[in-house]
């Protein structure tokens, strides 16, 4: 039985939140998504004070978020879904962007209560929207527990990927020999310092081939390789194709 969204809606919590919590219902389960205030939420067992991105999810049995500061509040879009499927959701995740959350809370309010759209195809994009945040959440959640000295490395990485990155250069950046950085990279990320430099290069390249018409020479340069032909053979080695035949794989030219 596939899920299906019952329910949009919208509350604004007075000061110090809801009176009650509402326990949620059999066969259902309930999405709230703060786009304003704020309210306590647990977190693996934990009480913590939740801001504007958190997305609570809430099984049958369970009950809703209602508590704030006394001197605060809290609003949240509410989506209840029938008959949820088996899919693992964390009790609360953050939805980085907040900014994004308000369109999207937007968005589906007004398409669900005022366009004439198929409540079924606004349940599967909200549904979808929160699948693609969760998976977000994860991967930063993911480089947050890397130790700081890393995510240093990472950082310059992501800024100086395009440049002739040098493995003693990004070492001595981080004030660690070229060893430990190495171990650090391993123990870690299961890659070494120089693998981790060429798929950024990739993925840049990747997304450069398909979205720009740029001659390969171009955008192997834009991506830190002085010379095509090295460029060209990491490629390959990468993806299995040369350059030109992933653009032409992935470049939509007709319909």
């Amino acid at each position: 039985m596939m899920t299906k969204l019952t329910q949009a809606g919208y509350y604004r919590s007075p000061l110090g939140g809801a009176k009650v919590p509402i326990e949620i219902n059999k066969n259902n389960a309930l999405f709230e998504i703060i786009t304003a205030g704020e309210v306590y939420g647990l977190n693996e067992h934990k009480e913590t004070l939740n801001g504007v991105g958190s997305v609570f999810y809430h099984r049958e049995g369970e009950h809703t978020i209602y508590r704030s500061p006394p001197d605060s509040f809290y609003h949240c879009l509410t989506l209840r879904y029938e008959n949820p499927d088996k899919k693992f959701w964390p009790s609360v995740f953050l939805w980085e962007n907040q900014l994004s959350v308000t369109q999207f809370a937007n968005e589906v309010l007004q398409n669900y209560h005022y366009n004439n759209i198929d409540k079924s195809i606004i349940g599967s994009y909200a549904m979808n929207q929160l699948m693609f945040r969760l998976e977000i959440a994860k991967v930063m959640q993911k480089n947050i527990a890397l130790p700081p000295k890393l995510n240093q490395a990472l950082s310059y990485i992501e800024k100086f990927y395009g440049q002739d990155i040098q493995i003693n250069e990004l070492s001595n950046e981080l004030l660690l020999s070229s060893s430990h950085m190495h171990a650090l990279f391993i123990k870690h990320l299961k890659k070494t310092p120089h693998q981790v430099i060429i798929e950024r290069r990739m993925r840049e390249a990747c997304h450069r081939l398909v979205i720009t018409m740029d001659p390969i020479k171009v955008v192997a340069v834009e991506v830190g390789y002085a010379n095509v032909e090295n460029f060209c053979r990491a490629f390959k080695r990468k993806h299995g194709l040369t350059a030109a035949s992933y653009r032409k794989k992935f470049t939509v030219t007709s319909f």
